[in-house]
């Protein structure tokens, strides 16, 4: 990550601007939070609490083992290592880790399971 840039012998802050990859905004959503309704986005949202409801983001979905999710995902890369009853959607890769417990249906074009996970539903493979 470049924050200082010289020019002709003088030095300048180069800040990362909005778009650019260096720039990695995430919301917390602890573990005392419920939330009924839906969530959509760009930036990355780590849950520790409860959701009932559809969330749709662009950046990175994480499951935190302390979250359940009733309703569905859709993300760039998905984490789960929490309860979830619904779809998941990852539009890159999804990992599953051996604390989740997943029952519904799950897309996505790469897939990692821990073993000890629990996956009781429907797994489609997409492009």
């Amino acid at each position: 990550m470049m924050f200082f840039k010289k020019k002709k012998g003088k030095e300048q802050t180069v800040l990362p601007v909005e778009g650019s990859e260096e720039i990695n905004k995430i919301a917390y959503l602890g573990k005392n939070i419920n939330i009924k309704g839906n969530i959509s986005g760009n930036d990355d949202i780590q849950i520790d609490g409860k959701i009932e409801g559809d969330l749709k983001l662009k950046g990175r979905l994480d499951i935190r083992q302390s979250a359940r999710l009733k309703g569905s995902a859709v993300a760039k890369t998905i984490y789960v290592k929490g309860a979830v009853e619904g779809k998941l959607a990852a539009g890159s890769k999804m990992f599953i880790d051996h604390t989740a417990r997943i029952n519904g249906k799950i897309f996505t074009p790469v897939i990692s399971v821990v073993e000890g996970a629990q996956f009781n539903g429907e797994l489609k493979m997409i492009e």
